[in-house]
């Protein structure tokens, strides 16, 4: 479900909000200390290439790795409670690169 709530997003706002948020039902966000923060962030990691802003990629949250033997899996994941936060860039990313690669039995019409 947090795929297509992803994938939603992306089709329908990426262009109308500058970052994205996603949290658990009983997570407290302080939403102007979340702002000013990713404000931070975001300007450490910006690029001026002339007079055109090149926005990077940018995620705020707690990644873990997982193993998964039985499945010979490796992979990092966005630990989900406490939420993260991406940047346009990185939903672009994340939508194009990460979740167009879905397994068979989620394609749409199957």
């Amino acid at each position: 479900k947090v795929s297509f709530m992803w994938k939603f997003a992306h089709k329908n706002y990426l262009t109308s909000f500058d970052w994205f948020h996603i949290c658990g039902d009983d997570t407290f966000v302080v939403v102007p200390n979340l702002r000013a923060f990713a404000a931070t962030k975001a300007a450490e990691q910006s690029s001026d290439h002339g007079i055109h802003q090149v926005e990077k990629p940018l995620y705020l949250g707690a990644p873990f790795y997982v193993e998964w033997h039985r499945f010979r899996l490796k992979m990092w994941l966005c630990a989900g409670g406490q939420g993260y936060t991406l940047n346009g860039a990185a939903l672009r990313n994340l939508v194009n690169a990460s979740l167009s690669l879905q397994e068979p039995w989620l394609a749409e019409g199957s």
